[in-house]
C-alpha cells in the first residue's frame, strides 16, 4: 500500500446470489487509491456499485475477491471491525433510518465515545461541546430526541456522530439527498469544514457530478461495478472520454466543467 494513501483497493469484486440463486456481480475488479486529506468522488446511477464499494471499505461487508487497505491495515485481518470504525465512519445517506428517534442527541454523540474508545463519563462534555459547535447546534440540542429534529438538523447529528472520534477516513454517502436544496450548499460547506478541522479524507458517494465538481480532488466513473474513468477531477470532467461520462455531464448544469477548474 502506497505510503500516502488512507484508502486502497487492489482489484476488488463483489458478488452476491439473487434469489434464483444465480450470481450478481455487484463490483467488478475495482483499484483505486484516496490519498490523505483528499476527497475521492465515486460517482455513477443507482445500481453501478457505489454503495457496496462504500461498504466494503469500512468491512460493512467483505469482498468476494482482491485486498482492501485503511490507514495500513489491510481489512481482512482485522479481528473486530470497532478496530477499524476507530479510523474509518460511514455517512449514511438517510438520517431518519439510520438515527433511534427515541435517543437523545447526547446519548447518540457519547455512544461512539463509550463504546469505540472507551472513555469515561468525565471525558465525553469536551468532545461534544466541541462538535456541537462545529455543526453549528447549540447544547440545547443535546437533551432533544432525535424524533424532534428536522431532517437537516438530524443530518448535521449524524455527520456529527461520524466524527466525534475523529476519523482518518469517512465515506458520505449521497450526503445531500433527503435534504432540500436550500441546505445543500450548507452541508457540503460542512463536510469540507470538517475535512479541513479533523484532517479526514472523504470518499464522496454521488450521482451528480455538479456536487463531485464542487468538493473533489479526483473523480471515479462507476458503471455496471466497473470504474470506467478514474483521475484527477479537471481530466475526467473536462475531457471525458467515455459516452457515460458524457451522458452525466449533460444531466448535471451549464458550465461544470469550467466550475471544476
Amino acid at each position: 500500500m502506497s505510503s500516502s494513501a488512507i484508502l486502497e483497493f487492489q482489484s476488488v469484486s463483489k458478488y452476491f446470489r439473487d434469489r434464483n440463486n444465480n450470481i450478481i456481480t455487484a463490483v467488478d475488479d475495482v483499484s483505486l487509491t484516496l490519498e490523505k486529506g483528499k476527497i475521492l468522488g465515486l460517482v455513477g446511477q443507482s445500481g453501478s456499485g457505489k454503495t457496496t464499494v462504500a461498504r466494503i471499505s469500512v468491512a460493512l461487508t467483505p469482498p468476494s475477491k482482491g485486498r482492501v487497505f485503511v490507514d495500513g491495515i489491510d481489512v481482512k485481518n482485522i479481528r473486530n471491525r470497532k478496530e477499524l470504525w476507530t479510523k474509518a465512519q460511514y455517512i449514511h445517506q438517510d438520517p431518519y433510518s439510520s438515527l433511534d428517534p427515541y435517543m437523545s442527541v447526547r446519548e447518540v454523540l457519547e455512544r461512539p465515545l463509550r463504546f469505540l474508545l472507551h472513555w469515561k463519563q468525565s471525558q465525553l462534555i469536551e468532545p461534544i461541546s466541541r462538535m456541537m459547535d462545529v455543526i453549528g447546534l447549540d447544547m440545547g440540542f443535546l437533551d432533544k430526541r432525535i424524533q424532534e429534529l428536522s431532517g437537516g438538523e438530524r443530518q448535521r447529528i449524524m455527520i456529527a456522530r461520524a466524527f466525534i472520534t475523529n476519523p482518518v477516513y469517512a465515506v458520505a454517502d449521497e450526503p445531500t439527498t433527503m435534504i432540500d436544496s436550500i441546505h445543500r450548499n450548507s452541508l457540503l460547506e460542512l463536510l469540507l469544514r470538517l475535512k479541513k478541522e479533523f484532517n479526514t479524507s472523504f470518499l464522496l458517494i454521488t450521482h451528480d457530478l455538479s456536487i463531485a465538481a464542487d468538493l473533489c480532488d479526483d473523480v471515479a466513473i462507476m458503471q455496471n461495478g466497473k470504474i470506467i474513468e478514474y483521475g484527477p477531477k479537471d481530466s475526467v470532467l473536462k475531457n471525458p472520454r467515455e459516452q457515460y461520462t458524457k451522458d452525466l455531464l449533460s444531466a448535471t448544469p451549464e458550465k461544470l466543467v469550467e466550475a471544476a477548474s
